[in-house]
């Protein structure tokens, strides 16, 4: 795992061994960041199921101006940490140890919203769950703004406030595009 991209290219980046975690592959991350790149410089994004920061990392080496990351892992959470110091990407980072569901929920209450919420929680979270944090998500997410959710190929999900833009498959994980409804 590695910076792929912008001002901490080829730093690698370290997860525990052992670990539950299922970090998004580079190629399928690179993928990702020729997408979005017209919207990650200056961008506010919220990194969900963060695990060690892969995504948010390379949002900030790219010119993010600001990344929230959420996990609450404590071994994902002191990697994370770690991988921000080695990479000199402290600034413009903060890192909460929470309750994906919580985090949300506090955002709201404080009306902080994102330019990009990027979701890549484990494959086991079912649907049903996945599509309520998808709904409260949109919430928090600026107008124009875009969600973007890494799940199985095999698993589908319709959140209520929000349209599906595009999905893109890389084999065994699916890149999924959202916007709130009504905008396009």
């Amino acid at each position: 795992m590695r910076v792929i991209g912008g001002i901490a290219r080829g730093h690698r980046l370290y997860a525990p061994s052992g670990m539950k975690i299922r970090p998004i592959s580079d190629k399928v991350k690179e993928s990702l960041f020729n997408i979005i790149a017209p919207q990650i410089v200056g961008a506010k994004l919220l990194d969900l199921y963060a695990g060690v920061g892969n995504v948010g990392i390379e949002a900030l080496s790219r010119g993010a101006k600001k990344v929230f990351f959420v996990d609450k892992n404590s071994q994902a959470i002191d990697y994370l940490k770690s991988n921000l110091k080695r990479v000199k990407l402290e600034k413009g980072s903060i890192v909460l140890k929470e309750d994906v569901s919580r985090a949300i929920s506090t955002f709201v209450l404080k009306n902080e919203k994102f330019d990009l919420i990027f979701l890549d929680p484990p494959y086991k979270v079912e649907a049903k769950k996945l599509n309520f944090i998808l709904d409260k998500a949109s919430a928090i997410l600026k107008e124009g703004g875009i969600i973007i959710l890494s799940h199985s190929s095999k698993k589908e999900f319709s959140p209520l406030g929000l349209k599906l833009i595009f999905s893109k498959k890389y084999g065994d994980t699916t890149l999924s595009f959202y916007k709130k409804c009504g905008i396009i």
